[in-house]
């Protein structure tokens, strides 16, 4: 998939275009990858592109909750610290 970088560096596109094509977020600019917000827009569409959301992010409950609600598998995903959360 070809996207101009303008494209992958634009936080208001990007969500604009998650909604229709989630996927698209596999290809966005590793900084917006970092991006909660636009982290949780994608994941509650689709859990299993929590794999493409920056590693630190997966240490987060809430987006952990959130991936998992539709998606249990994201679970192998998460960070070990929740993976440990008795």
């Amino acid at each position: 998939l070809y996207a101009d970088n303008s494209f992958k560096n634009n936080k208001e596109l990007v969500l604009s275009a998650i909604k229709t094509y989630p996927d698209i977020y596999r290809y966005v600019n590793d900084s917006l990858k970092k991006d909660k917000v636009l982290a949780m827009a994608v994941l509650k569409v689709d859990g299993s592109l929590i794999n493409y959301t920056d590693a630190s992010l997966r240490k987060d409950l809430e987006i952990a909750t959130t991936a998992l609600s539709n998606y249990g598998e994201a679970f192998y995903l998460l960070d070990k610290s929740l993976k440990n959360n008795g």
